[in-house]
């Protein structure tokens, strides 16, 4: 999804973009049966997630700039690279002097700025080599006014009562509606996605508000995968049972990420984390894994929104199953989020870039100790501040507590031999052991029961 460009002489606030879209959160009714999703294949199962975007990635602004930097990637602990759209972009209603990478102009094509068909082959193939499965950004909603099949295909394009082109969420002006009753339309976006995995040997899609595309064209997406690579990944922009039982593997946790916004502002206690955390597998389907997150392209870094808890979320979240997505530059501390419309490159050494990334990629390997570890299950302790779920496993029990106050809480689970801390502003890996029976003000501490 795109934002709007930001002015930052004005302090009047971005809208969310998930406007128009009902904030890409919806729930089964009370007592309907979640079904089953796809099974993900063993790659994807509970993986972290980087996402780069090739133009902010580098100086240059390119594939290579992308290339360069994968072993840095794999290094970390991630296992599938996702690169935000790399297609041509729309000039029509252009937002900033580059334009939104999500308004694209064709979708069987590379941005010149960004290189060659042989740049992408040489990336592919260089990720792959380190361990590392591709996925690319389907933006299958909409299309820049000046798409290349607009013009072959004036009904592709939605319109409204008087003929005009037109899109269901206003601020998006840089793009059009698809016509998803057009003949020959679904075909064309089939066939697209076929392209990049016969051509390319991309692994999968992350999709761009999956939820506003019609769940009949992603059940056929899913067919047509499934005859190119039995092993394919799909990601839903999006946080509804629903999309799972169209064929996604995974989906955005939304819900989580905007309920530690509130904890933060003090809008909601912290202890309803736990139950978020635990409803995401309950509530969905079989197989159906959630996207943790604390920032990505859309929003604004971990640090400005959840800010000192920023590091105590990160773990909370990270460590709760699922996938988790790192959004480039997270790893380092960075503090600036990239102007999607812009040439804004990532400061790869902002101050204790290197103490950042050894806290990430201890936190990461933490993660995959639970890698086979049972869904959450959250504790009710009674105590509104306090967050706690736990998940068991080969390894005895991981309790995860997060306390949102600024005091200590004292708490402790029965059986603990041993603890973590993570305080806010720390970056130091390994963390400290935990005082005896107390979790930190607005930190949280990992428990382990043997």
């Amino acid at each position: 999804m795109k934002r709007r460009p930001v002015n930052h002489n004005r302090r009047a606030p971005v809208p969310p973009p998930e406007a128009g879209s009902h904030n890409g959160v919806r729930r089964d009714p009370p007592g309907a049966a979640p079904g089953t999703a796809p099974e993900p294949p063993a790659w994807a199962r509970n993986a972290v997630i980087y996402s780069a975007y090739p133009r902010a990635f580098s100086a240059e602004g390119t594939l290579r700039g992308v290339a360069d930097r994968v072993q840095a990637i794999a290094g970390l602990g991630a296992g599938i690279l996702w690169l935000l759209p790399i297609h041509p972009i729309g000039e029509v209603g252009r937002k900033g002097r580059l334009g939104s990478p999500y308004a694209i102009r064709d979708y069987r094509a590379i941005n010149p700025e960004y290189g060659r068909e042989a740049d992408l082959i040489s990336l592919v193939r260089t990720a792959h080599d380190a361990g590392l499965k591709v996925i690319l950004d389907c933006v299958f909603n909409h299309g820049a006014p000046d798409h290349v099949e607009g013009a072959r295909h004036p009904s592709w394009f939605r319109r409204d009562g008087r003929g005009r082109v037109t899109r269901r969420v206003a601020d998006w002006h840089d793009v059009v509606d698809w016509n998803f009753s057009a003949p020959g339309l679904e075909e064309h976006l089939l066939e697209s996605l076929a392209y990049w995995v016969r051509e390319f040997d991309i692994d999968g899609f992350r999709c761009d508000v999956a939820g506003m595309v019609p769940s009949s064209f992603w059940r056929k997406a899913r067919e047509r995968l499934s005859a190119l690579r039995a092993d394919y990944f799909l990601l839903a922009e999006w946080d509804d049972p629903a999309i799972h039982r169209a064929g996604f593997h995974a989906s955005y946790d939304w819900e989580l990420y905007r309920t530690m916004r509130r904890v933060v502002r003090g809008d909601v206690p912290a202890s309803v984390l736990g139950s978020r955390v635990a409803r995401r597998f309950s509530a969905f389907p079989v197989h159906a894994m959630p996207m943790r997150f604390v920032e990505n392209h859309d929003e604004y870094r971990a640090g400005r929104r959840l800010g000192a808890a920023a590091n105590a979320l990160t773990i909370f979240a990270a460590l709760a199953g699922g996938c988790f997505l790192v959004y480039n530059g997270q790893e380092v501390g960075a503090r600036h989020r990239p102007n999607l419309f812009d040439r804004d490159p990532i400061d790869w050494t902002p101050p204790d870039a290197a103490r950042h990334r050894a806290w990430s990629q201890g936190l990461l390997e933490m993660r995959r100790g639970l890698h086979d570890f049972d869904a959450p299950e959250a504790i009710d302790t009674g105590i509104p501040a306090l967050a706690v779920y736990r998940r068991r496993g080969a390894g005895g029990e991981r309790i995860v507590a997060f306390n949102g106050s600024a005091r200590p809480i004292d708490w402790r689970p029965d059986g603990a031999t041993g603890s973590l801390v993570i305080e806010p502003g720390s970056t130091a890996w390994p963390p400290m052991g935990a005082v005896a029976g107390r979790v930190p003000a607005r930190s949280t501490v990992v428990f382990t029961i043997a």
